[in-house]
């Protein structure tokens, strides 16, 4: 049962780190984006 509750928090976490993971490899083509609009 506690394990359970492990796996769910790890769950959460690689969540998180998918989105920063995800955030990161975003932000430079935004950036990039960016300064051609301007």
């Amino acid at each position: 049962r506690r394990l359970a509750r492990d796996y769910e928090r790890l769950a959460e976490t690689l969540k998180g780190f998918h989105w920063l993971a995800f955030s990161i490899l975003l932000l430079p083509k935004v950036l990039d984006g960016l300064r051609m609009a301007s």
